[in-house]
């Protein structure tokens, strides 16, 4: 059937269906427009409630799968005595399109067309719950018009009902036996490619015109932006756009990958990736991870544990803002390493970590693999060796112990040997039957 409209011209004599086809045509094209620029369900209140002590509805508005309007004006009771009628403690609520004929003549034949008007009442009402039924696909809808879209005329006989939600009844609650659900009650949305503040400072965009874009989903601020602040892709990957705070726990399935950023200011309390060319032009990458520095140590990057004996977080490693670096627990080195002497930091050695250096000094000299840095002994006061490293082979900044035996610097073997008199006494003297 195609779509048509009266027409009309001078003179024209007009019947009662030139009159009628006039609404039908208006009425038809509003309920297209329903169901093609949105999709069907709520669009305001519609509520179950319970009020005086017994279930209502709110007022509100809803479109139907036809596109239909149903408007319910008042508040409007449900009759507390369906649950008896229908011998159960829970019954749904729905909606129907319905209409009345109204204003009948004071005198005259009866018949239809002697009333001056049609109201479109909604019809609210109970019903048991249908294990054939969802609220999107009720199962008094015809099967030949769930699929029913704009391109068909909207009929004003058949039937596709609205679920507002479910009241339940307890009779063992004397107080208040009712009690709502409004789950999976189905609203009313959008169709459409793009929305638009009227403003221009924003503008939304769902699917994609241009088979080149990418997007399914973004939002430009401004409108006018070509850039997306925050985008999915057609592949579901997501983009954002600039500083973005996240206010909770994030969960992350999968891998995070750090693009490389600049690093031209201060960066406080970020995780972030650079990279850097040397004086050779070979770039190197760089994850950091930056804290806000000149808090004299205060500002710290902290890697520990949740303690259940002592109930409460315990660092593993710190590193303080000042360089500063502190192990709590038991160091475990695989692999070499290395001092730099020219930031060696004087400090005191725990009576532990004296016995492991001197016997690995000892072993050292014994074995003739033992490794010292003679330009860092004595950095400790009354410990001669703190860089020592007892391997069969040593970095650039090591001598091996027969250098420093060809070449002694008098201090540190004076200061080396007090140590060994006054904390190792034992090994000393055996040292010194070695040495007579």
């Amino acid at each position: 059937m195609s779509i048509e409209r009266v027409n009309y011209f001078d003179r024209q004599y007009l019947h009662l269906e030139d009159f009628t086809d006039e609404q039908r045509y208006h009425i038809a094209m509003r309920r297209r427009h329903n169901i093609s620029h949105h999709t069907w369900g709520i669009v305001e209140g519609l509520e179950p409630t319970i009020v005086d002590g017994s279930p209502h509805v709110s007022p509100g508005l809803a479109i139907d799968g036809f596109g239909r309007e149903l408007i319910l004006e008042m508040l409007q009771p449900l009759p507390p005595q369906a649950f008896v009628d229908f011998d159960t403690n829970e019954l749904q609520v729905w909606i129907d399109y319905a209409t009345t004929l109204t204003n009948p003549p004071s005198g005259g034949p009866d018949g239809e067309q002697q009333y001056s008007r049609r109201s479109e009442k909604p019809n609210v009402r109970f019903a048991k719950p249908d294990v054939n039924s969802t609220p999107r696909m009720p199962s008094s809808v015809f099967t030949t018009d769930r699929n029913f879209d704009a391109t068909q005329t909207p009929p004003e006989d058949r039937n596709w009902p609205v679920f507002l939600g479910t009241v339940k009844f307890n009779a063992a609650n004397i107080k208040q036996p009712y009690s709502i659900d409004l789950s999976q009650r189905p609203y009313a949305g959008l169709v459409g490619e793009s929305v638009l503040a009227p403003s221009g400072s924003t503008r939304l965009q769902i699917g994609a015109e241009q088979t080149s874009d990418p997007n399914r989903f973004a939002v430009f601020i401004p409108a006018s932006a070509t850039d997306p602040r925050l985008a999915i892709h057609q592949d579901g990957t997501v983009n954002i756009r600039g500083e973005t705070t996240m206010r909770g726990n994030v969960t992350v399935t999968g891998a995070i990958d750090v693009g490389v950023g600049p690093a031209t200011s201060p960066q406080p309390w970020r995780i972030y990736r650079v990279q850097q060319t040397d004086a050779n032009g070979m770039a190197a990458n760089e994850m950091r991870i930056e804290m806000n520095g000149g808090g004299a140590g205060k500002n710290q990057v902290v890697i520990g544990a949740w303690s259940t004996q002592d109930s409460k977080f315990k660092p593993c490693l710190t590193v303080q803002d000042d360089g500063t670096v502190t192990v709590a627990g038991n160091l475990v080195i695989v692999g070499k390493l290395d001092v730099n002497p020219d930031n060696m930091v004087p400090g005191t050695l725990s009576t532990e970590a004296k016995a492991f250096v001197a016997s690995a000094a000892m072993t050292g000299f014994a074995t003739g693999r033992g490794q010292v840095n003679p330009a860092v002994l004595m950095q400790t006061p009354g410990l001669a060796p703190v860089a020592l490293v007892a391997a069969p082979t040593a970095g650039s900044q090591f001598k091996e112990v027969a250098s420093l035996i060809a070449n002694p610097d008098e201090k540190h073997l004076k200061d080396f040997a007090g140590m060994l008199k006054s904390d190792y006494k034992e090994i000393a003297a055996r040292l010194k039957r070695f040495l007579d």
